[in-house]
């Protein structure tokens, strides 16, 4: 099986049609998902980003992350959603997976939520279809520390623009795990998981 096929099957696990086209991660709607704020306060200081902040997201979302026990095969799904030319950034990602078996990538066109609203910008946005690089991973681990630190900085002072575009999944299990910057992260499960870590009983 490839690994577009392993991420197909998932999908469809999350109740998303395998008739439907191709669309990133971050458009579609999964029925047991359960969100997660990371650290309160500003992520700013007054000499630029604010250490305790970005700590304590890290320690929150590594601590949710390791909590979900996750098994050797992973599935990490990278979406370049606008297609720049992202090459640091991805040997960057690439240089925090271990055990890479697989790896596949393609691209797809995409839009956004269609608006019903008629003032020019919600018209605009329905006419604008983009082109998304997905690169997908068949890893056996990944270093959580240096991954997710840089995921928080992303919209705060960051070297690279993860946000929004890793998704790590345990293939065993169907859960899908996503921090999408230093506001949160959500995880999906297939019906009857059970997350109290999160503070969340059965799905």
């Amino acid at each position: 099986m490839t690994p577009k096929e392993t991420l197909q099957r998932i999908l469809e696990q999350h109740n998303q049609p395998s008739n439907t086209p191709d669309d990133v991660l971050f458009n579609m709607i999964f029925p047991y998902c359960i969100y997660k704020d990371l650290a309160k306060g500003s992520p700013y200081s007054d000499d630029g980003v604010n250490k305790t902040y970005v700590t304590r997201c890290m320690d929150i979302s590594s601590e949710i992350y390791r909590s979900l026990n996750f098994g050797s095969k992973l599935l990490v799904v990278y979406e370049a959603c606008y297609s720049k030319n992202e090459k640091e950034e991805i040997q960057f990602v690439e240089s925090c997976l271990n055990g890479v078996k697989k790896k596949e990538a393609y691209s797809f066109s995409w839009k956004s939520p269609h608006m019903d609203e008629t003032y020019p910008a919600a018209l605009a946005c329905n006419r604008e279809v983009y082109n998304c690089t997905r690169i997908l991973y068949e890893a056996e681990n990944i270093d959580v520390q240096r991954l997710f630190l840089e995921i928080i900085l992303s919209d705060i002072g960051g070297k690279y623009e993860l946000a929004s575009k890793i998704f790590i999944i345990d293939t065993t299990t169907g859960c899908i795990f996503h921090l999408f910057d230093d506001r949160g992260l959500w995880v999906s499960g297939l019906e009857g998981m059970y997350f109290p870590q999160l503070g969340e009983g059965l799905l």
